[in-house]
């Protein structure tokens, strides 16, 4: 026999994955790479600007990178925050050369509603 349990705040929607790199594809430019996955509880998404030369220069523009990711951030209204918890997160990691900026990260949580409080 079967039986169903229900869902608990720490399992993340399957379908979580999917919208949000919809939502980030749909705002980056048409050659950067988005890949997201679940890492510790929270939806992690790597940015990876191309061409190179480009991902380069803003790797090194830390103003710039921070205004951007920020700007990728989901707005409040979005689907994605309501398919996950209000104790998880969406971070933005932006990557160059195969190299991760954990320093970089943005949490999309803190960007989009600090201001609404």
């Amino acid at each position: 026999m079967l039986s169903c349990w229900p869902a608990t705040a720490q399992s993340p929607p399957s379908n979580a994955v999917a919208v949000l790199t919809n939502e980030l594809k749909a705002h980056v430019p048409h050659q950067w790479e988005v890949r997201v996955l679940w890492r510790d509880g929270q939806l992690l998404a790597f940015i990876t600007p191309w061409p190179y030369q480009a991902a380069f220069d803003l790797w090194y523009d830390t103003p710039k990178l921070q205004e951007t990711l920020t700007n990728l951030c989901p707005d409040p209204q979005q689907e994605i925050w309501k398919l996950i918890g209000a104790e998880q997160d969406v971070i933005l990691e932006p990557t160059v050369g195969g190299k991760g900026g954990v320093e970089a990260r943005v949490s999309c949580r803190r960007a989009k509603f600090s201001s609404l409080r």
